[in-house]
């Protein structure tokens, strides 16, 4: 038998589908339980695929409602139409891991890169997207600043916020960088003496010290060459924890806020420059998925524009029962912490903490797992049987983790999930600026219910602790 292998030629461009919805279309499902699209999903795809051509453009799914398959589609059908580059942006590793998962059950070929490792070369010849971390697309020797890309899809636009600013702040921690620390501490002195408080900023003798001190710009401006100089003796170009932010903010240290505590110091944008990234040239298409894009403030500080058209299709998703548990109000003596630990000591439980510093006040009953290995302590909860008492603590981690149905019933969530940067911390405490961070830390707490509570057939049981002494947050 001979075969005629001139008559096999690669597909040309137009024969891949574009459309999103035919693209599903042409798939082979290996995911049981996908059998059709939804329709909220169908008409996110639908309004998307009319407005693709448009630069920014939102995507709100409530939690639960199947957003990684529609970012997932959209973004294979970008590929399909540019034969270009296209990023999936996700939060964590965890989370780029559970996405690969997904996309392989719904049958899409994908390409991974997180740990400066590409799992494949589909992304590379044009042919998938690539999913990463913000952490990789962010950090100020990205390998992606270089590249030519096509789009980005950004999962979980509403937890990027602290995620970019952490990459556009530089920290220089006392107990790494004593030297520096000490010379720039110095530096200040004379200010603080001048405009009597000498007193307190002698408390940052004390590395406990959780003042913040932030240094006016007049002042900055009037010891910058001084500045510049300690920086760059100090070599922060050599050390993985000051390299990659240092890189962003080396050539605009007078146009940074700066500002001192106890344990370290910070240099960090007032609002982050994200826009003169090449992501945001004209010519890259973005599109931000969110279960909450209510906040346009927030979208505005995190991302430098409001979305020209954002999509919003009406579905149930999300919607079930859920009973709040609030210890602190019944008025005991007890401790609500110690109370919710009762509670959960019979049943299977997930914990949210905000720090692994939190997570010590629930060393008794559970430890967090190792930070390169909660995919797999999230998939050994998940399979454990609803019987059992196992618990899962996860700390910072208020996205990406599903646990539908029996899975998991009852959830504590100890503390506001705040996750926020010195310069938040500094206009929250000391210019009681609450309002800019109110909408943020609303949103997290309504992502933080759809962890276990994943649609309208669906249930669970909600404690929150250590809220006593919070201002009232409106969840929308």
């Amino acid at each position: 038998m001979t075969f005629d292998f001139s008559k096999i030629k690669p597909k040309k461009r137009g024969d891949l589908p574009v459309d999103p919805v035919e693209l599903f279309q042409n798939l082979k499902v290996y995911d049981s339980g996908i059998n059709d699209l939804w329709l909220a999903q169908g008409d996110a795809l639908r309004k998307w695929h009319e407005n693709r051509a448009k630069p920014d453009v939102g995507i709100v799914l409530n939690t639960g409602a199947g957003k990684t398959l529609v970012g997932l589609l959209m973004a294979q059908s970008l590929v399909n139409e540019t034969r270009e580059k296209v990023l999936y942006a996700c939060s964590s590793i965890q989370l780029v891991e559970q996405t690969r998962e997904k996309a392989s059950g719904y049958g899409l070929d994908v390409t991974t890169y997180f740990r400066s490792d590409f799992s494949n070369d589909l992304f590379t010849r044009g042919e998938a997207p690539c999913i990463t971390t913000y952490q990789a697309l962010f950090n100020g020797k990205s390998r992606f600043l270089n590249e030519r890309l096509a789009a980005v899809i950004f999962d979980d636009a509403h937890a990027a916020e602290h995620l970019l600013r952490d990459h556009f702040s530089l920290r220089i921690a006392r107990t790494e960088f004593s030297d520096v620390y000490a010379a720039v501490h110095a530096l200040f002195k004379g200010y603080h003496d001048k405009t009597g408080k000498a007193g307190s900023y002698a408390e940052l003798e004390d590395p406990r010290c959780h003042h913040l001190f932030l240094i006016p710009p007049f002042e900055l401006h009037s010891q910058l060459g001084e500045m510049t100089r300690i920086l760059r003796e100090a070599r922060l170009q050599q050390e993985k924890s000051t390299m990659f932010a240092w890189e962003h903010v080396r050539d605009h240290v007078d146009t940074c806020c700066i500002m001192i505590s106890g344990d370290d110091i910070t240099i960090t944008p007032p609002f982050v420059p994200v826009r003169s990234l090449p992501y945001f040239n004209t010519g890259v298409r973005r599109v931000y998925l969110s279960a909450t894009l209510s906040a346009p403030d927030a979208f505005a500080r995190t991302f430098g524009c409001i979305p020209e058209e954002v999509i919003a299709p009406t579905t149930t998703a999300g919607e079930c029962e859920r009973l709040i548990v609030i210890p602190s109000r019944a008025n005991l003596e007890r401790d609500d912490i110690e109370m919710a630990k009762d509670l959960i000591d019979r049943r299977k439980a997930l914990v949210l903490v905000p720090t692994y510093s939190r997570a010590t006040r629930w060393e008794d009953v559970v430890q967090p797992p190792p930070r390169n290995e909660v995919s797999r302590y999230v998939r050994e909860f998940r399979d454990a049987p609803a019987a059992d008492s196992v618990k899962l603590l996860l700390a910072a981690r208020y996205d990406g983790v599903d646990l539908p149905g029996d899975t998991c019933r009852a959830m504590v969530i100890d503390d506001l999930p705040m996750g926020v940067g010195p310069l938040e911390r500094y206009l929250w405490e000391h210019l009681r600026l609450s309002a800019i961070l109110r909408t943020t830390i609303a949103s997290r707490v309504v992502q933080s219910f759809g962890r276990i509570s994943r649609g309208m057939s669906d249930h669970g049981v909600v404690i929150l602790v250590s809220i006593q002494k919070c201002q009232p947050i409106e969840l929308t």
